[in-house]
């Protein structure tokens, strides 16, 4: 797993509390602000508040027009972004929320794997954000989304086309053939690693 090169985001003992933390706001435009950061507990924190020092009065920012936020808490950085959810509806096709919401990024490398961002660690939701896009897919594995009532496989393999599509048909040809079963997050990223990741 050395070589995955992908990294872990902590995500368990993130109990967001009501404190200013050491952090940066990177905007839509490029534009970064590091300074300190109202470590807010709200998936849908429409603003977030920023200031440059401790003892400045703080200045409230649109969560709207921010790309990405990092927070350095005491257990590790906390990675969050701002981006519209999508699944799959009743008609089997994927639909995207008409209202965006923070997520946390669990993984990253060539695309961020999201989880949701009041929660600690949970293994039955996780969505799939590449980069430059302003939603995440939920992706359907099949130990997890245990609410979920409809067939687990052929869940799987909507969203494997529908994510992975022009990205790593070889996963996609891989769950057709149900050669590759991923009971876990990290199935899909050792299998996408091995046989798709873009070279360096």
């Amino acid at each position: 797993m050395k070589q995955l090169m992908i990294m872990l985001i902590m995500l368990s003992g993130f109990y967001a509390r009501a404190e200013w933390v050491r952090g940066t706001i990177t905007l839509n435009n490029g534009q970064t602000k590091t300074g300190y950061i109202n470590n807010f507990n709200n998936e849908d924190a429409l603003l977030i508040e920023y200031k440059w020092k401790v003892k400045d009065e703080p200045t409230k920012i649109q969560s709207e027009e921010i790309a990405e936020v990092q927070l350095h808490l005491n257990e590790g950085t906390l990675i969050a972004k701002y981006l519209y959810p999508s699944c799959i509806g009743i008609n089997g096709e994927f639909k995207k929320a008409k209202s965006k919401a923070w997520f946390r990024v669990a993984f990253r490398g060539d695309f961020d794997v999201m989880a949701p961002y009041s929660e600690l660690l949970n293994e039955s939701v996780y969505l799939i954000n590449w980069p430059g896009e302003d939603s995440a897919a939920m992706i359907y594995i099949q130990k997890q989304n245990g609410s979920i009532a409809t067939n687990k496989e052929t869940l799987l393999r909507k969203s494997v086309a529908t994510i992975f599509a022009n990205k790593c048909d070889a996963m996609i040809i891989a769950v057709n053939e149900q050669t590759l079963i991923p009971l876990t997050i990290m199935d899909i990223l050792k299998f996408y690693v091995e046989n798709c990741k873009k070279k360096q």
